[in-house]
């Protein structure tokens, strides 16, 4: 044959085999001589040199089920070549597929989320035996996804909890981020953390990523919110019959966060009433005179959460008493009379105050009904008497009505002399103590 050389080789049973040399990888005669018994057998057979192993062996699409992978081919590339694709996993090195293609792809199916693979590809021979060398690459498929992120805020000020479900697959820990007003990042192999030390009254963003090898998968976020921070303290800075106004310093750590408040009052639980202010102050209108009044603050923030409430009573101011009337005035009293106020109630009572001309008060007088005698003062002295409603407080009253007046003079008491002795008389008309035995006529 030209350009091929002949080579002959013999073995100790005169076995005689002809090699030509061989010119890359393609088939070949050889042809045996064997004597036996001086009969000549000829016999031939077909050999396949290995082929050349393939190029760029890359790893394409990877999902949580499959990884696809290309190739180049091989140097010397024969049109009857095949290509079988091992798949094995890493840390076992176990096969856990064997696949056969004609073409420079595969895509490796039905795999184990998070696991790492091992992919071997061999060129194969016309005769689907005679292989290269494998050409390897290494990579893991997507780790499962978490879907259900069970948020909890525990109606805490500054504490979020996350929890899910063990995704399909191989995991070695999660890396739970969190975002928001503060950002956080945790790693963890349990399926729920919690994130402390947070500011009340804000949303917070989380997701949790699936993590296995050096592959991972971040889950959809999910987004909660903590629960905002009370009203300060409530004050009072106006109580008239029919309006109270009241105050609150603002929550704590929520300072320009988005907030309102919402303000129920009630003078009994089947009566209340509610309205929502977005300040830290409110009037309260056309309320019941001398009514205790139940009333609760919360901060209503983000999600429509609510605060813990803040809560105080209160009384709304008596109406004034009607048509105060000075009745009897003695030297020493003055009777008082009036009429019961608008919207009376029944747990009312009155405080009577009395001034002296000096603007001192000298008598101060709790009663139930609608008159009073003041007592103990001073003749011909000039008094104020103020009366005032008083709630059922025993402490919130209305404002006054007042009346002034005199009390009357002091009286003159005449009462007789005692008549001096007669011998006293005598002397200063006779210049003589002694009787006369008879007096002289009268002219």
């Amino acid at each position: 044959m030209r350009g091929r050389k002949k080579r002959s080789v013999r073995s100790k049973k005169t076995l005689h085999v002809a090699f030509f040399a061989l010119d890359g990888p393609q088939k070949h005669d050889a042809s045996v001589a064997r004597r036996m018994r001086r009969v000549a057998i000829r016999r031939k057979c077909v050999v396949n040199t290995k082929p050349i192993s393939v190029k760029s062996l890359q790893i394409g699409a990877v999902t949580s089920y499959s990884v696809s992978l290309t190739w180049s081919k091989p140097d010397e590339y024969q049109t009857s070549y095949s290509y079988r694709v091992r798949t094995n996993v890493t840390s076992s090195a176990s096969m856990v597929n064997n696949t056969i293609v004609t073409s420079e792809s595969a895509t490796i199916m039905n795999l184990t989320p998070g696991e790492t693979y091992t992919f071997l590809v061999y060129t194969r021979a016309s005769d689907i035996s005679t292989e290269s060398d494998p050409v390897s690459n290494t990579t893991c498929t997507v780790p499962g996804q978490v879907s259900t992120i069970t948020m909890n805020n525990y109606k805490s000020v500054d504490v979020l909890g996350a929890s899910w479900i063990i995704p399909a697959g191989k995991v070695d820990n999660y890396t739970v981020s969190l975002t928001g007003a503060f950002n956080k990042t945790t790693q963890t192999t349990s399926t729920q953390v919690n994130f402390t030390g947070l500011l009340p009254g804000r949303e917070y963003n989380v997701t949790v990523q699936t993590v296995s090898g050096s592959c991972s998968q971040t889950s959809a976020p999910v987004t909660e919110a903590t629960y905002p921070t009370p009203p300060g303290i409530l004050s009072f800075t106006t109580i008239t019959t029919k309006n109270l106004t009241l105050s609150w310093s603002e929550p704590v750590n929520m300072t320009g966060v988005n907030k309102s408040y919402n303000i129920s009052y009630a003078i009994s639980p089947s009566t209340t009433l509610s309205v929502t202010n977005p300040t830290t102050s409110v009037t309260l209108q056309s309320l019941i005179s001398g009514t205790n009044y139940s009333i609760t603050v919360v901060t209503v923030g983000v999600r429509g959460y609510q605060s813990s409430p803040v809560t105080t009573s209160v009384y709304t101011k008596p109406m004034s008493v009607k048509s105060l009337q000075i009745g009897a005035v003695t030297s020493y009293s003055v009777f008082l009379t009036w009429s019961k106020p608008d919207e009376y109630q029944t747990s009312y009572k009155y405080r009577v105050k009395t001034f002296n001309s000096s603007a001192s008060m000298i008598n101060n007088t709790i009663v139930t009904s609608e008159s009073a005698t003041i007592m103990n003062l001073t003749p011909g002295g000039t008094y104020t008497f103020l009366v005032y409603t008083r709630a059922a407080d025993n402490s919130t009253e209305s404002d006054p009505v007042s009346y002034m007046t005199c009390t009357g003079p002091r009286h003159l008491r005449y009462l007789p002399l005692p008549a001096p002795p007669l011998r006293h008389l005598l002397h200063l008309l006779t210049g003589t103590s002694q009787f006369p035995d008879k007096f002289p006529p009268s002219p």
